[in-house]
């Protein structure tokens, strides 16, 4: 990941970890019915930086598209979005990208399992844009 370590220290001075988050914000982890959606899984949730939690659905799900994102802050956001968001979340991405980047690099030495290379280099592409 080039020049990881100097933009790990330009996100630290914009992390603020001062909400309650889930920390495992995956399509997984909500259920659906007809009248109520409910958030489970909650092992992970701590006191995080939202951008975190937005950035992991999009990274997990691999949103990319300006549409869908753009559908997902409307609803988060009950329809107030400042215009920075998603620059600052794709920046939390970035960050995932390495964070997850490293993990599938670490199973695949241990497991020489295929699933885990693939995983590393979709981070690496998604990280260099």
């Amino acid at each position: 990941f080039p020049n990881e370590e100097n933009f790990l220290e330009a996100l630290k001075k914009e992390y603020k970890p001062n909400t309650l988050c889930h920390n495992d914000f995956v399509q997984g982890n909500i259920l659906y019915s007809d009248t109520k959606d409910y958030l489970i899984d909650y092992e992970y949730a701590a006191k995080n930086d939202y951008r975190f939690d937005i950035a992991s659905f999009f990274s997990e799900n691999n949103i990319h598209y300006i549409d869908q994102r753009d559908q997902f802050y409307q609803a988060y956001f009950d329809g107030e979005i400042d215009p920075m968001i998603d620059v600052q979340v794709q920046a939390f991405e970035r960050m995932e990208d390495i964070l997850w980047g490293y993990w599938a690099n670490m199973l695949y030495e241990q497991r020489g399992e295929q699933i885990y290379f693939d995983i590393a280099k979709d981070k690496e592409k998604h990280y260099r844009g």
